[in-house]
C-alpha cells in the first residue's frame, strides 16, 4: 500500500521540514540547503559577529534570525518545488499537445518517406504494380483523415521528388492537392 502526501518532495525538489530543521540548529544551513549558500553564509556570518560582538547579548539578534532563517527556509524550498511541479505540468502539457498533433497530422517527410519506400519496393519488383498501386492508396488515404502538419506550399513542395521520379501519378497529384488546399 502505496501513501500520498498532499505537500510530498516532488524530485528534484527540497523538503521545507528538513530546511526549517536545518535552520534552527545552524543558522543559515537552511539557505545553503536550498542553493542559496550566499544568503545563508551572510546569515551565519551575521549570528557569529554578532556573539563576537554582543556576548551573552546575541540571543537577542541571533534568535530573530533563527526564526527568520526557519521561515526563509521553509518559504524557499516550497517556492523551489511549486517551481518543478509547474515545470514538471508544462512538459507534460507539451507532451499532451505533441501527442495530439501527431495522431491528427501527417508530416510531409513521413507521407514522402512512405510513397519512396513502396516505389523502391515497387521498382526491385518485390512489388507488383497492383501491390504498389493498392499500398499507395492507403497511403493516400490517411490524408482523408489526418490533415498535414505543414503548410499546404510546403507538403506539395516535398512531393517534388515523387512527381519527378514518377512516384506519383497526375491523378493522385490532383487527389492530394485537392485534399491539402
Amino acid at each position: 500500500m502505496t501513501w500520498e502526501f498532499e505537500n510530498a518532495v516532488p524530485q528534484g525538489g527540497k523538503s521545507p521540514g528538513l530546511a526549517t530543521v536545518l535552520s534552527l540548529f545552524c543558522v543559515g544551513a537552511g539557505q545553503v540547503y536550498n542553493g542559496d549558500a550566499t544568503k545563508g553564509g551572510f546569515m551565519f556570518l551575521a549570528a557569529v559577529a554578532g556573539g563576537v560582538v554582543l556576548g551573552f547579548g546575541a540571543w537577542l539578534l541571533i534568535i530573530p534570525l533563527i526564526i527568520y532563517g526557519m521561515v526563509d527556509a521553509s518559504q524557499t524550498a516550497n517556492a523551489i518545488n511549486a517551481g518543478l511541479v509547474r515545470s514538471a505540468e508544462e512538459r507534460k502539457a507539451a507532451a499532451v499537445t505533441a501527442a495530439k498533433l501527431e495522431a491528427e497530422t501527417v508530416s510531409a517527410q513521413d507521407f514522402v518517406t512512405q510513397i519512396e519506400k513502396l516505389h523502391r519496393l515497387s521498382s526491385s519488383n518485390l512489388l507488383n504494380a497492383e501491390e504498389f498501386t493498392e499500398r499507395k492508396k492507403q497511403v493516400l488515404l490517411t490524408l482523408h483523415s489526418r490533415r498535414p502538419r505543414e503548410s499546404a506550399e510546403d507538403f506539395l513542395a516535398a512531393l517534388i521528388p515523387l512527381v519527378r521520379s514518377e512516384a506519383l501519378s497526375t491523378d493522385e497529384l490532383t487527389q492530394i492537392k485537392s485534399l491539402v488546399l
